[in-house]
């Protein structure tokens, strides 16, 4: 036992004092903990029964009901501008890839909405009880696409998700935010390296989907969704990057054309002003 600087011999009396205070202390600390593990525990099975019962009747069927959503947006895309229409609506003409990428937007849409408005919102939500929670990087990764802080979701100085602290801002909030949130267009304001797509990608590594599936199957849609989010973030980086290159190089050929209009035309004076002086020359 430590005299703090004292220098001096505890009695027995104080010793037995400490010994039964700090035996008190381990106990309702191991009571406390085992009230944790069985609470999460019970959670667990409790989702799990939700997840089995959602596999056994609803699965089809928000499949197709997310099949038939898909379908109606990309007709309304494509369906030619009624007469009666107030205002003139143009439809453009796209090819195969251009249709597959608004698809897959309108698909990503939905399985969003599942995730913050559907199905699975309850289930997500339920994680902000779990004392511990799996393969973190997960929740962790939706916090940093959508501009959290390191500092308030990390312990001191890591990478390390502090799921007692992080789950305080596991809630509908984070959810609406997702819902908000859209994979195509430039991003403003400042970021950090971690909050970035790259980072992002490189944090999701490793996690195998059948853990992510039999631990949770919220989980399990929430990192799919977050894969196809990272998917579509990078292919409209890259077609925004090719468009601007594209507009650059269209703009170089339009001033290498007028440099070159312009030359021609100081060529064809200074001919005829040549021709000019000849025939004058000449007369004189």
């Amino acid at each position: 036992m430590d005299t703090l600087g004292q220098d001096r011999e505890f009695t027995e009396e104080q010793k037995e004092f400490v010994f039964k205070i700090v035996n008190k202390f381990r106990k309702t600390w191991e009571e406390h903990e085992k009230a944790r593990l069985i609470s999460d525990r019970e959670l667990k099975e409790e989702e799990k029964a939700k997840d089995d019962k959602f596999l056994e009747e609803q699965a089809a069927q928000t499949q197709e009901e997310e099949d038939k959503l898909v379908e109606e947006k990309m007709a309304m895309l494509l369906e030619p501008p009624q007469e009666d229409e107030e205002e003139e609506r143009k439809v453009e003409p796209m090819d195969e890839e251009e249709k597959k990428e608004h698809e897959d937007l309108f698909r990503w849409e939905c399985k969003v909405k599942q995730l913050t408005q559907g199905v699975f919102q309850e289930s997500l939500l339920a994680f902000h009880k779990y004392n511990v929670v799996k393969m973190p990087r997960i929740m962790q990764s939706l916090f940093y696409l959508l501009g959290f802080a390191r500092e308030d979701l990390c312990e001191i100085g890591t990478n390390k998700l502090f799921w007692k602290k992080a789950r305080e801002y596991w809630n509908e909030d984070l959810l609406r935010k997702f819902d908000e949130y859209t994979p195509v267009g430039p991003r403003e304001g400042e970021y950090k390296k971690y909050q970035t797509i790259n980072f992002i990608e490189k944090n999701l590594e490793g996690i195998a989907e059948e853990e992510v599936q039999s631990y949770s199957l919220a989980l399990a849609k929430l990192f799919a969704c977050l894969q196809t989010t990272i998917a579509a973030r990078k292919a409209d980086i890259l077609k925004r990057k090719a468009k601007r290159e594209n507009l650059i190089r269209l703009r170089e050929e339009v001033i290498q054309r007028s440099e070159e209009r312009a030359e021609q035309r100081t060529k064809e004076l200074e001919e005829k002003r040549n021709e000019a002086l000849s025939v004058i020359w000449q007369c004189t």
